[in-house]
């Protein structure tokens, strides 16, 4: 004879009903457990994104300020001629 034979009806239901509300449990905390990594994926996707972001703006702003400064110092030198100078790979000049 089988275990759960030998109970009365009042115990039976009772087993039943907590087996069904910790199935209940369960289903819901994996639930929740699947909701809550999707989220937590979803904001380090966006954290990364930002980052990402701020990293290309940080590169692009370094670029430009190069670009600049070489401009900057084009006119520089270009002040230090009096006349308007072209540079000829097939020339050279002796400085000093």
């Amino acid at each position: 004879m089988r275990f759960i034979d030998k109970l009365n009806i009042p115990t039976k239901l009772v087993l039943s009903v907590g087996g069904a509300v910790l199935l209940t449990k369960v289903i819901t905390v994996t639930v929740l457990g699947l909701r809550l990594n999707e989220s937590i994926k979803a904001k380090e996707s966006s954290a990364l994104q930002s980052q990402v972001r701020m990293l290309v703006d940080s590169i692009a702003t370094y670029d430009q300020s190069l670009k600049n400064s070489v401009q900057l110092l084009g006119r520089v030198f270009a002040s230090q001629f009096p006349d308007t100078f072209v540079v000829d790979d097939q020339t050279s000049v002796a400085g000093g």
